[in-house]
């Protein structure tokens, strides 16, 4: 039984306004990927995108990551291992922190 588009929209969009929401960030999809490649949170994109551009609409949080996964776009997961090594490499390179002293001197 097809549904009436009024209870597509109801249960969270049709199609159509999904389509809509791909194309509405799709502008932004260098920008989305310099701004995933300098660490910036899903978060920070929402609010750049709706306080400094302006967007109101189709930017949501849940938007953003559906259309970054729909187009490939990343961030650059790291196991546990590598973590470890990377770690261990910052610190041979930096040299490790001096030991604070928990003693009072009167």
């Amino acid at each position: 039984m097809a549904r009436h588009p009024t209870h597509a929209h109801r249960a969270g969009g049709s199609l159509d306004s999904l389509m809509k929401m791909d194309s509405s960030l799709s502008p932004y999809l260098e920008a989305l990927q310099n701004m995933i490649k300098q660490g910036f949170s899903d978060k920070q994109i929402s609010n750049h995108l709706h306080f400094e551009c302006g967007l109101t609409r189709g930017f949501s949080i849940t938007n953003i990551r559906r259309f970054c996964t729909e187009n490939g776009i990343g961030r650059e997961r790291v196991q546990d291992s590598e973590l470890e090594v990377r770690v261990v490499q910052a610190i041979n390179e930096i040299g490790r922190p001096p030991r604070q002293c928990n003693t009072q001197i009167v």
